[in-house]
């Protein structure tokens, strides 16, 4: 079911990008003149082939690639000038799409470290992640090498939340993971955000990805190509025929 976060340009913008170029060399850039907004309580998913920028685009956002220019503003404030730390300290985390854990330490000491920019309320917050993901309490002292993948998953979703976030920023939560556990990450991904996070999503998933998102934007060649609500992208033929593997005789009902 598509999420009902209903007239986005209703809410409140939370962050601006505007003509953003970033890279990992200011001669080579991925990401080109992307604009785009993100608004408090939705679950925006960037979607695109291979190569297309997505992962650049959020790295970029969180001052993890250089921002050659253009600008990133978060709540009102300049950030693309800021070192990652300090992005975090203003309440965005971020969690990559691999070695997301520490594998020899345990699952507890993981989340404790994830609380380092933000020790306020550890109990609380330690107390609302194992109610998001109970395996993580069952497996507490296990090391998080020992952990299947899905708990990988939750765990690294889990240490990012107890930096206390307002913008949770995911590359490809999904990757790797078996049908039945991808639905589980993105199900858990509507929690995270019914508790208050706003969700920035890199997905290949398409058709999963957008069927619990707000909103989704293709990027291709690192360009911005669509921005669109989730529905409207899922019953779009052209959009099928391209991201869910259907022909191009198929029409979403």
């Amino acid at each position: 079911m598509v999420s009902s976060f209903s007239n986005v340009n209703s809410g409140r913008e939370m962050l601006k990008v505007s003509n953003l170029v970033a890279g990992y060399r200011r001669d080579l850039p991925i990401v080109i003149d992307v604009s785009m907004e993100v608004y408090e309580g939705e679950i925006l998913t960037l979607l695109g082939p291979n190569g297309a920028g997505k992962s650049t685009l959020i790295k970029g956002i969180c001052g993890l690639v250089e921002v050659i220019s253009g600008n990133v503003v978060f709540q009102g404030v300049e950030i693309s000038n800021l070192e990652t730390y300090e992005i975090i300290e203003r309440r965005v985390a971020y969690v990559p799409q691999t070695q997301n854990v520490f594998a020899k330490l345990s699952v507890s000491h993981n989340l404790d470290l994830g609380a380092i920019s933000n020790v306020k309320a550890y109990e609380e917050r330690l107390e609302k992640v194992f109610m998001l993901f109970p395996d993580l309490w069952k497996f507490k002292d296990t090391s998080a090498g020992k952990l299947s993948g899905g708990q990988r998953q939750m765990l690294a979703l889990g240490r990012a939340l107890m930096a206390d976030p307002i913008l949770l920023l995911i590359d490809e939560p999904s990757a790797g993971l078996a049908p039945i556990l991808r639905n589980q990450v993105f199900q858990q991904v509507v929690e995270i955000r019914e508790s208050g996070v706003t969700v920035i999503m890199v997905e290949q998933n398409a058709r999963a990805a957008l069927s619990v998102s707000d909103r989704g934007i293709i990027l291709a060649n690192g360009r911005l190509r669509r921005v669109q609500n989730s529905k409207e992208l899922l019953e779009d033929p052209e959009i099928a025929e391209i991201y869910f593997g259907a022909g191009p005789t198929v029409r979403a009902s």
